[in-house]
């Protein structure tokens, strides 16, 4: 054993990395796929809870000899906590698969997909209800035109969503999936003439794996999002259209536009590129960069060994 690698969430496996790596005398990566749970996306009930998780937070942002972080924002945070600055940050972002299979046949409906739902999204409504943004999109765009547009969300929901789409007379526009495969995700979102995104309220540093899915597919992205969101800066490179959170006029014209440029094309797959950039997000480059990485700690680690050796 070289190093000591501790991934989170949960937040408690770098809890647990400490002491080993103490032990064994092993440099200590600490690798932070999400900021702090029980601070950043979780309120803490009580003040005791909130100094207790901050003060956990601190022992693993000192004690580690390397921080990686999923976004730039959480980087630099880290890279400013005055009382918690871990002494190297490096930013090592999400990534993902390419996926080379064939988009499927067209379909006879325009369609517009959600893949990944998250509960926090879900509930939180300053950042867009999705049930109620896909009602004012399909009442004056899909309604209008012959009920040809249909909008999907995949991924885990609550039943009041779907009883409201039945309410507000969206049966057979609106659907919900539940849980799919990662694969079936994946063709979904080939197959898709237009794929949506949004992110949960007041997390600027979000950057879900599933945009990477969504460049490489090559789809035209709509994104609901703030103009300081990390993830903004990816569509927008990506070629994607950001509207801002709750602008149900703006998402209504842009679905409706969407349809009319679907149709004009004669129900043809709409066309898009995959960005070049995006290679450099694969999961194998990535995983070659944690690699050197690691190697680099090892070095150092067995360098400073080796010298303490002849005392």
């Amino acid at each position: 054993m070289a190093a000591v690698l501790s991934t989170s969430p949960p937040d408690s496996v770098h809890l647990a990395a400490a002491p080993l790596a103490r032990r064994f005398g092993l440099p200590w990566i600490a690798d932070f796929r999400d900021p702090w749970v029980g601070l950043h996306y979780h309120r803490p009930p009580t003040p005791w809870h909130l100094a207790r998780q901050r003060a956990l937070e601190r022992r693993v942002l000192l004690g580690a000899d390397l921080v990686l972080a999923v976004t730039r924002t959480h980087a630099r945070a880290l890279e400013q906590d005055a009382q918690a600055r871990p002494r190297r940050v490096v930013h090592l972002p999400n990534g993902f698969e390419p996926d080379t299979s064939p988009p499927g046949p067209s379909q006879p409906d325009s369609r517009a997909l959600h893949a990944g739902l998250h509960r926090h999204a879900l509930a939180d409504a300053r950042r867009g209800d999705p049930v109620r943004g896909a009602a004012t999109s399909c009442s004056r765009a899909a309604l209008r035109r012959a009920r040809r547009i249909r909008v999907r969300f995949a991924g885990p929901f609550e039943a009041e969503y779907e009883d409201r789409a039945v309410a507000l007379g969206l049966t057979g526009i609106v659907t919900w999936s539940g849980p799919i495969a990662y694969a079936e995700a994946r063709a979904l979102q080939r197959r898709a003439d237009l794929l949506m995104l949004w992110t949960p309220g007041g997390y600027h540093d979000c950057v879900p794996g599933k945009v990477y899915d969504y460049l490489d597919s090559g789809r035209p992205l709509l994104a609901l999002l703030e103009p300081e969101d990390e993830l903004t800066d990816l569509v927008l490179r990506g070629g994607g259209t950001r509207l801002a959170p709750g602008d149900r006029e703006g998402l209504s014209a842009e679905i409706e536009r969407r349809y009319l440029v679907w149709k004009e094309a004669g129900g043809a797959p709409a066309t898009g590129q995959r960005p070049e950039w995006l290679e450099e997000y694969t999961r194998s480059s990535l995983a070659a960069r944690l690699a050197a990485l690691l190697d680099g700690m090892a070095t150092r680690a067995g360098t400073a060994a080796g010298e303490e050796e002849p005392r």
